[in-house]
């Protein structure tokens, strides 16, 4: 919800899934600019839901940052490997700081 509400703040439209298999099926039928994808999600962990987000050819060039509380390396490498775009761990910065990286990545 803090992330929510803070996008909302500034003028983004926000929508949320609570599970992978529900956010896999908005990425298919809205095609958002920015997926920030967890990885512990219910139903379809979320490095799944990134392999099909980038294998499916109407979905592959959305923007993809992983925001996960999973802090080991070997998560990070597999994220960036898979296709994310950016990898922020939740415990390790601020709500704003992981806005202003968020909208950094989203420029680039």
């Amino acid at each position: 919800m803090i992330f929510k509400d803070l996008f909302e703040s500034k003028g983004y439209h926000v929508l949320e899934a609570e599970n992978g298999e529900k956010g896999w099926k908005l990425a298919q039928s809205v095609k958002p600019d920015l997926i920030l994808l967890d990885l512990m999600l219910p139903k379809l962990h979320g490095f799944e839901v990134l392999k099909n987000i980038r294998n499916h050819h109407e979905t592959q060039k959305i923007l993809v940052i992983v925001l996960s509380a999973l802090d080991e390396p070997a998560h990070k490498e597999k994220g960036l490997a898979l296709g994310a775009n950016g990898y922020l761990v939740k415990s390790q910065l601020s709500i704003k700081e992981i806005f202003r990286k968020i909208e950094l990545l989203w420029s680039v």
